[in-house]
């Protein structure tokens, strides 16, 4: 079972109750949080938030609503979430479930210059390598606020042209996950991104993206009935 989450924007034109400025996508709207399951493309979890909510606001509660209702038996459950779900009192409780999670670290100064010094340490040179062919590793490091194991893996590879690069790209990811390699971990990480494009289907074929109503109650039931209307026809598609 490999788990989704992710924030979406649904734009607001107007004064629609609890509609805001969402500074990460630069629109007025409302912020509402989905966790997808990626191999059913099915919706487990449509939570629509006011425009002030930020990303990540009531993951737990959304993911604890979601397990409630998994079969897991037998099964491993994977969570993959961008930045904004780094959070360590979510990958505590991720890991006290049983739950492998994959989530895209922050570029803190700290965990850069430690990946820089382990391409020194290590005699590696970035530019050497591409966006296609990166160096993978990993670091040695834990938060203080993580009291579970954890890693840090990472791949870089040159911002631009050999000749103009100062800095290299750093994609780093943390994860519970103590077997799978580096290059594997951040190759199913990026995966992730056709999940993206579930909650594009959702918001283009099936009118998730129409919130046209001033009460927000009314403009959140209308985003369930899209909801709703697309698993239905993903359940028609897995069951057929």
């Amino acid at each position: 079972i490999i788990l989704d989450v992710d924030s979406t924007k649904t734009q607001t034109h107007g004064h629609q109750e609890a509609s805001a400025y969402i500074y990460h996508y630069g629109v007025n709207g409302y912020h509402p949080m989905m966790i997808n399951e990626y191999n059913t493309k099915l919706l487990l979890s449509s939570n629509f938030r006011t425009g002030a909510a930020y990303s990540s606001n009531g993951f737990i509660n959304e993911l604890k609503e979601v397990l409630a209702h998994l079969d897991r038996k037998g099964k491993t459950v994977s969570m993959r979430g961008d930045s904004a779900f780094y959070n360590t009192e979510f990958m505590d409780y991720m890991h006290h479930e049983d739950i492998q999670y994959y989530i895209r670290a922050k570029s803190y100064e700290k965990i850069q210059n430690m990946i820089i010094e382990h391409l020194e340490d290590n005699g590696i040179d970035y530019l050497n390598y591409t966006n296609q062919e990166p160096y993978y590793g990993e670091i040695e490091y834990s938060p203080k606020s993580l009291s579970t194991p954890c890693r840090y893996v990472f791949k870089v590879f040159p911002a631009q042209d050999k000749q103009l690069t100062m800095f290299p790209v750093i994609y780093c990811i943390i994860t519970n996950d103590m077997k799978r390699s580096c290059e594997d971990i951040c190759d199913f990480y990026e995966e992730r991104g056709n999940s993206e494009n579930f909650t594009k289907e959702l918001k283009d074929d099936f009118d998730g993206d129409n919130v046209g109503h001033h009460d927000f109650e009314k403009n959140c039931f209308q985003f369930m009935i899209s909801s709703l209307c697309y698993n239905f026809y993903h359940l028609f598609r897995i069951l057929v």
